[in-house]
């Protein structure tokens, strides 16, 4: 079947004849059903098709614009399933559809297998990136436009600022991976002298553990009770 590529005056022409129309729920019914009786051979051939297309979004990013269209536009939208439990029958169908997924791709699914030691740092990186980029819940003290978790965090990066000393605060360079797994993300890192500043109100055993890890391969400066309230280059042995 020769696909058929529609121009922007069609696309747009179609678009507005559409806005607006819904499906009936007998019509529902039958789309449902006939996605549900789709053939072992009709997948394969779907999936032929579907084989070495990229997603036209790969390496792209929707503009802020679209993201706020998308905000506005999902806003008050309640999930069809909110409150409700699966069927016994859902569930089933669901179970079987994995399985026979995992049969046609052997890469489908985890089950039986292991991420490797560079896997899981890259996924540890990627979700505490995530982590330091959302005002999350323990992040309530607001400076320079940026959370922070502490009052004596927030003196520390005025201090630097008034110094002209750059700062990043728990950023990516901040991420210690501890051999236990877990990651330390220690507070400052200032790029320029390629020095960490951790800020501790209190220590634990487990406080020492992570400080001692991350000492063996960074350089680490303490600002904790002793020193907090004379912030000073030489004390702190930054300069």
């Amino acid at each position: 079947m020769k696909t058929r590529i529609f121009s922007v005056e069609h696309r747009k022409n179609l678009s507005v004849a559409f806005k607006g129309r819904v499906h009936s729920t007998e019509t529902r019914k039958k789309i449902s059903a006939a996605k549900q009786n789709i053939s072992a051979e009709t997948r394969a051939k779907i999936s032929a098709a579907l084989k070495g297309k990229v997603s036209p979004m790969k390496g792209k990013k929707h503009s802020a614009e679209t993201r706020k269209k998308m905000s506005i536009a999902a806003k008050g939208k309640v999930s069809k399933i909110k409150g409700k439990k699966m069927s016994a029958v859902a569930r089933k169908n669901m179970s079987a559809a994995q399985k026979l997924s995992a049969k046609i791709n052997p890469n489908f699914g985890m089950r039986g297998k292991k991420h490797s030691a560079e896997t899981k740092l890259k996924m540890s990186v990627a979700t505490t990136k995530r982590i330091c980029n959302i005002n999350s819940f323990n992040k309530t003290v607001k400076y320079n436009k940026k959370y922070f978790r502490s009052n004596w965090e927030i003196e520390v990066a005025k201090w630097l600022d008034n110094e002209n000393i750059i700062w990043e605060y728990e950023s990516e360079k901040c991420i210690h991976l501890l051999e236990t797994g877990y990651r330390y993300i220690i507070d400052f890192y200032l790029p320029e002298l390629d020095i960490f500043i951790e800020v501790k109100g209190w220590w634990d055993d487990y406080s020492i553990y992570k400080f001692n890890e991350a000492s063996k391969t960074k350089d680490i400066r303490i600002i904790d009770k002793r020193n907090i309230d004379n912030l000073n280059l030489e004390l702190t042995g930054i300069r």
